[in-house]
């Protein structure tokens, strides 16, 4: 079985920019197609020729990827917490926390990192309660802005 592509002959990045040129009857290109958008430049045509060739990198296996949510809304930061989780995310991190029960509804804690930054003073008192209500393990490192608590991802 023949793959469909294998049928076309491969164009070269210069043949599409040649194409480009002669279809605008020679006027540049670079000047009607091309974009900026928050200042990257957009071509009208990428290929394989475009692609940066970089080395591979290997990430350690205790990598762990955060995603930062401002908390000020509970209800809003744990829709935002859980899509993250869903998109394999292994730790949240949310800015300004308040309500721990709604922030944390659905999120197994012990199963993930969890941070939380710009919290107000009597934070701590009322998350060490919500582990102790929740059956939660806390191996934490804190400081007087952050405690970042490690489950087991």
């Amino acid at each position: 079985m023949s793959k469909l592509f294998d049928n076309f002959k491969k164009v070269s990045l210069q043949d599409w920019n040649e194409k480009i040129i002669k279809d605008l009857k020679g006027s540049d290109y670079k000047e009607k197609l091309v974009s900026f958008t928050d200042g990257i430049k957009i071509n009208p045509v990428y290929s394989n020729e475009n692609i940066e060739r970089i080395h591979p990198i290997n990430f350690p296996d205790d990598w762990i990827s955060f995603q930062e949510i401002d908390a000020t809304q509970a209800k809003t930061a744990n829709q935002k917490a859980l899509l993250a989780l869903n998109n394999d995310v292994s730790g949240l991190s949310f800015r300004s926390p308040n309500n721990l029960d709604v922030l944390l509804k659905g999120i197994s804690v012990n199963d993930i990192a969890i941070k939380f930054t710009n919290y107000h003073s009597d934070f701590i008192n009322e998350w060490k309660y919500y582990c102790d209500i929740n059956n939660i393990t806390i191996t934490a490192i804190t400081d007087e802005n952050t405690i970042i608590q490690q489950g087991k991802t």
